[in-house]
């Protein structure tokens, strides 16, 4: 291992599956436009750090010491990468690359399957959460040491400020858009906000990513004339965040337990974010954060958003205050580098440095 000190220590994430190609992050959360994948989720581990992302083993460097191995349903592949980076004397961490419960059982839900996920985990030097409830099961799984640490978000970074000027303030934003994952709960928030546009005359905005069944589905809603405004298909993260933040707040009964980028996307554009029960939401906004069976009192804050702008402001600032102490890059660096501090004090002293 290389002795550097634990302010210089870096974080290279690996994931050998999807699209995400390899960059480095060396100016942090880098500019808005600069192309690539934004600083959030995984990748925002490493560029907190200044650290790097890897899509295989080729483009590791010397300096790449220690390595976020993202694990995916192809237990094979995971564990035939994970025994090679710790061959090559690397420290190795791991992390579900889906985090929500259904998704995690779907990993493990065979004896066979069970037994794999096992094996990668008593292989792993550690095991990194993004969050809290999440933290249980590895430790359930394996006796390596686990941190429980948000995805950060670059809140701190003024390049990453979208908020709009007080007064250009409009509508609610749906943060979800899945309307056939059952515990996003897409359908249903959209059903609890009619009534409130009817209230407040706030028009609802919703991404349709679903083409025809998800317009069939939002002509069915009822909503009148005017109510509802649907954009359709995905955009690139920096449109979506200035679409976002020119409404009033964002809105969600996502109940899938992740880490949070519903919340995490609202606190970029200085929005307060009602409902869901993310790792972000639970930190940052704490009075809204809820449960499924609490929709009657999720209507009742997004209400008043629309209605009290002096409170809206208030809570803004208040959940910008939260993020900057707890999930902002500032924040979170450190708790991920005395984590890795850690775990290399852990290993043999005599391990050798990366090829």
């Amino acid at each position: 291992m290389n002795d550097r000190l634990e302010s210089e220590l870096r974080l290279a994430v690996l994931c050998a599956t999807g699209s995400d190609r390899h960059e480095r992050f060396d100016d942090g959360a880098g500019a808005v436009d600069r192309g690539g994948h934004p600083p959030i989720n995984y990748h925002a581990y490493a560029a907190c750090l200044g650290g790097s992302f890897h899509r295989g083993l080729e483009t590791l460097g010397a300096d790449d010491d220690v390595v976020l191995l993202l694990l995916s349903r192809h237990l094979g592949l995971n564990l035939r990468l994970l025994r090679r980076l710790k061959a090559s004397g690397r420290a190795v961490l791991v992390a579900f690359k889906e985090t929500g419960f259904q998704q995690i059982l779907e990993r493990i839900g065979t004896p066979r399957r069970l037994r794999a996920m096992r094996e990668v985990l008593a292989l792993a030097d550690g095991c990194l959460s993004p969050t809290r409830a999440l933290a249980p099961v590895y430790a359930a799984l394996t006796a390596a040491p686990v941190a429980a640490i948000p995805t950060p978000y670059p809140v701190d970074d003024p390049r990453w400020d979208f908020s709009r000027p007080d007064g250009s303030h409009h509508g609610i934003f749906v943060g979800t858009r899945e309307f056939f994952n059952p515990t996003r709960n897409h359908l249903l928030s959209l059903v609890l906000l009619r009534q409130v546009a009817a209230s407040t005359g706030e028009p609802v905005t919703v991404i349709n990513t679903d083409g025809f069944r998800g317009d069939w589905l939002l002509r069915s809603l009822g909503y009148p004339d005017g109510a509802l405004r649907v954009l359709r298909g995905r955009r690139p993260y920096a449109d979506y965040l200035r679409e976002m933040a020119s409404h009033k707040a964002v809105f969600q009964m996502d109940q899938s337990t992740v880490p949070g980028q519903v919340a995490g996307d609202a606190l970029l554009c200085r929005l307060p974010c009602v409902g869901g029960n993310g790792e972000i939401e639970s930190i940052a906004f704490p009075e809204f954060s809820a449960g499924a069976a609490e929709g009657a009192r999720c209507l009742e804050a997004v209400t008043r958003l629309c209605r009290d702008e002096a409170w809206r402001r208030h809570c803004v600032e208040a959940s910008q205050a939260r993020a900057r102490e707890r999930v902002s890059f500032q924040a979170v660096a450190p708790q991920l580098r005395r984590f890795i501090a850690t775990i290399r004090d852990r290993l043999s002293p005599g391990a050798s440095r990366p090829a």
